[in-house]
């Protein structure tokens, strides 16, 4: 039992990880500055230290993202902060820099280009897991944003299975996150968050890059050690 409880803890806060992961390389609105001001942020992410190896760092991360709100409290001008810092690197080219793309198509297209074979493959993904896009969105299926987004939604559905003693079902939502992770995430990714920790202004994007990086290198092994305690823990359970 106590390694079962293990696990749910573990889903729980790769769940949490996935979600501030995928709304941070959204747009930022104001639902990700309110909880930068108000400290949300901060605490979901120290809620998560247990699942991210350097707990150190993720600490210093917090820290930090306090400093950089001190003098900032008025949301409309951090909003402002990050709106610039966003633009600049993934909207608005400029004759020194071309854009970072946030689309998986462009890194693992040999001619670089958007809505490529990873879009289709991506869309299908989703859709045969039962996931779906909101109507309101407009914007391509390999968006990183997307693509972290369904794996929070994965790891969601995965901790709904355990919570109800379903673990098959648990077990094929975390098959789903492994298969995802190495048939997309693991080839662009960590490229993806280089070119922004080298290029971003703002602490916040600098940080958010080196932690993203982080997940993706620990994620494969994180899996292998969640399954095969996932196998020990369920033992006997349907």
């Amino acid at each position: 039992m106590r390694e079962y409880n293990a696990i749910l803890d573990v889903t729980s806060r790769r769940n949490m990880i996935y979600r501030i992961l995928a709304v941070s390389w959204y747009y930022p609105n104001m639902e990700l500055v309110e909880s930068l001001v108000e400290g949300e942020f901060a605490a979901v992410l120290n809620m998560c230290l247990g699942c991210i190896e350097d707990e150190e760092k993720i600490e210093q991360l917090t820290d930090e993202y306090t400093r950089e709100l001190i003098g900032r409290s008025n949301i409309r001008t951090l909003r402002r902060m990050l709106t610039q810092d966003y633009t600049m690197l993934f909207l608005a080219p400029t004759p020194e820099n071309s854009v970072i793309s946030l689309y998986e198509s462009v890194y693992t297209c040999r001619e670089h280009l958007l809505m490529q074979e990873a879009a289709v493959q991506t869309k299908r993904f989703y859709e045969q897991a039962g996931f779906q896009l909101k109507d309101s969105f407009k914007d391509m299926p390999d968006h990183i944003g997307v693509e972290l987004e369904f794996m929070h939604w994965l790891t969601d559905m995965e901790y709904t299975a355990l919570k109800q003693g379903n673990t098959s079902e648990g077990q094929r939502y975390l098959m789903a996150q492994k298969q995802f992770f190495q048939q997309h995430l693991s080839h662009w990714v960590q490229d993806f968050c280089h070119q922004v920790a080298e290029r971003a202004e703002s602490y916040f994007y600098r940080e958010m890059a080196a932690l993203t990086d982080k997940v993706m290198k620990q994620e494969p092994g994180g899996e292998l050690n969640v399954t095969f305690n996932f196998a020990q823990a369920t033992a006997g359970r349907a």
